[in-house]
């Protein structure tokens, strides 16, 4: 089950929005606060949120500015639904394979 806490985090906008983003290909917080004109300190707690809930992952550092490095994240969803019903809320999603999912997949099918 999905706690409240995570429910809020994926119905507020900005992290819907940062999600959306990260689902595509990698991002930085300073990029997507560009991007999206969220303020950068916002932007940076919100990664933290969506970080710690298991819902962007670190996937490399990336050279911005000549010499900085900075991280840049992906979503570890696939996609993300929410539906508004008379009944109420319901927010279903897709995760993405890991990486040993794909790799245990692919050994499976050379057995066959």
């Amino acid at each position: 089950m999905v706690s409240e806490d995570t429910i809020s985090t994926l119905l507020d906008v900005w992290s819907i929005k940062i999600l959306s983003r990260a689902m595509e290909r990698p991002v930085t917080v300073q990029e997507i606060s560009e991007e999206l004109g969220i303020p950068q300190a916002t932007c940076y707690r919100k990664f933290k949120e969506l970080i710690e809930k298991g819902l962007l992952v670190e996937t490399e550092k990336v050279l911005v500015e000549g010499q900085k490095r900075r991280a840049a994240y992906v979503s570890t969803l696939e996609s993300l639904k929410i539906e508004v019903t008379s009944k109420g809320i319901r927010v279903s999603w897709k995760a993405k394979p890991k990486p040993a999912e794909i790799w245990d997949s692919l050994k499976r099918f050379s057995k066959k």
